[in-house]
């Protein structure tokens, strides 16, 4: 995860938000608790991002208005609609929300679902996205879903109503300040009208169970699954932290827990993964399966364009984080100065930046090089990775690479959870990175602390519910 203009680090956020939240009781919305709504919008802060619309302090006849608009622009799009559901009666499963590909013989492949629609078979699963990208190959993206009559049902509306009413209680005026209830406005807006569009979907396409990367900014996706009975069990896809603002809940907030949209199980990597959530409160030991490592990765051909990159020199490979890309400027800034020419520092953009971040760096010194591609083969090809907390950190440490993370106060908390455990090397940012990697011994942590192999057993439990 990312800050996203946080000015504290994610262990003071928990300590303030807490304090105010106390068990999240007033968080109760009929039958669901809205912790991680909350969250969600003061961890994303809409309000600085532009998005600043919501219906909550609107009259119930121009929410209706809304949606009747809504229902007939969609209109269009209901023939495509169901051609496409036509095109998925076979399917028994429903995969959500990740387009994170790799590429291997000219075909782009889904990172977290190929082994799964390898093992499975293809055809079983109905493959959802969020991002209409068109090189997934992905049945349904979020913006086929229409807005229908459903929106106008007795239940809709009754939730409707009481979100109104808990957004606009005395409770929650008391407890937020003017923007951060505005941020948790918007969030939950967002909810509402993504959950009425994925419940209509489910009515028409019932499914056995879904598998879903994220379960944090999804909870109108957990909702409708819950709602239509369908259960939902999250892929692990990154980096799981005691530090973390969605995993390892406190439990002082035990008590909501079964009602604050989890997902029924969470599959981890390994059981070093599974030791991290058991410290919070929001998952049983039996909800988390080690279902290994069933991330698909492709394989790098002797032919690889990276591989082959920058002939004769050694490559310190900087994988960025969104949001933190002035503490990789200036770490840049100051090394390239100081390495031989046998050294490039190449710099891998995270996957929500734009590569034009760090094209100064580029046009600024000879030895340094914004590249694109495949995350993997660059890990391969370089030395060692210098990140802040990046899941990049795991990753190289399945190639046998170093990892340095950047000392930076801001996020002090989950560099020192990982540097304490031998997992990254501590880098201040005045250090020279090639003569501290020089210095020392290779990592004492490899890939069987993190990973397990993929269980198709493991899959097939969760996916039929057994």
């Amino acid at each position: 995860m990312s800050h996203q203009g946080f000015d504290s680090t994610f262990t003071e956020f928990k300590q303030q938000f807490y304090s105010k939240a106390g068990d999240a009781s007033a968080f109760n919305v009929l039958d669901i608790n809205l912790l991680k709504v909350v969250l969600d919008g003061l961890k994303v802060q809409y309000t600085r991002r532009g998005k600043a619309a919501h219906y909550f302090d609107r009259s119930i006849l121009v929410t209706s208005a809304f949606f009747l608009g809504k229902m007939i622009r969609d209109l269009k799009k209901k023939p495509s609609l169901r051609l496409k559901l036509k095109r998925i009666e076979q399917a028994s499963f429903l995969v959500a929300f990740s387009d994170r590909t790799v590429k291997e013989e000219d075909k782009e492949l889904s990172v977290y679902f190929q082994k799964i629609f390898d093992t499975f078979g293809r055809s079983k699963f109905c493959y959802l996205t969020k991002s209409n990208n068109s090189i997934v190959n992905a049945d349904l993206d979020l913006s086929d879903l229409v807005y229908d009559a459903e929106a106008f049902s007795g239940s809709n509306l009754k939730l409707y109503s009481a979100l109104k009413q808990w957004l606009n209680s005395d409770v929650m005026k008391r407890m937020w300040n003017e923007e951060e209830l505005e941020n948790i406005k918007i969030a939950t807006h967002l909810f509402y009208f993504d959950y009425i569009k994925i419940d209509s979907f489910l009515k028409k396409k019932p499914f056995k169970s879904t598998l879903l990367i994220c379960h944090y900014h999804n909870e109108a996706f957990i909702y409708a699954c819950k709602s239509n009975g369908l259960s939902v069990n999250e892929l692990q896809h990154g980096l799981i932290a005691e530090e973390d603002i969605f995993y390892v809940f406190p439990s002082q907030v035990s008590k909501i827990v079964d009602r604050a949209l989890f997902p029924d199980n969470v599959l981890v990597y390994g059981n070093y993964w599974k030791n991290v959530l058991l410290k919070g409160t929001e998952y049983a030991s039996a909800q988390i399966k080690i279902g290994g490592n069933y991330q698909y990765e492709a394989r790098i051909s002797s032919n690889s364009k990276v591989l082959s990159a920058y002939p004769g020199q050694k490559i310190i490979l900087v994988t960025t984080q969104y949001s933190a890309e002035e503490h990789f400027i200036d770490y840049v800034n100051r090394l390239s100065p100081k390495i031989d020419q046998g050294w490039l520092i190449c710099i891998k953009p995270h996957p929500a930046e734009k590569k034009d971040l760090y094209s100064k760096l580029e046009q600024q010194f000879n030895n340094v090089k914004v590249v694109e591609g495949n995350i993997d083969e660059w890990i391969e090809r370089s030395e060692f990775i210098i990140t802040i907390f990046s899941t990049t950190i795991f990753d190289a440490i399945k190639k046998g690479k170093m990892a340095f993370s950047l000392n930076i106060p801001l996020y002090s908390d989950y560099i020192n959870s990982l540097t304490s455990s031998g997992i990254s090397q501590l880098l201040n940012l005045d250090e020279n990175s090639v003569e501290k990697y020089a210095s020392l011994q290779k990592k004492s942590r490899t890939a069987t602390d993190f990973y397990d192999r993929f269980d198709k057993e493991v899959f097939e439990e969760v996916l039929l519910g057994n």
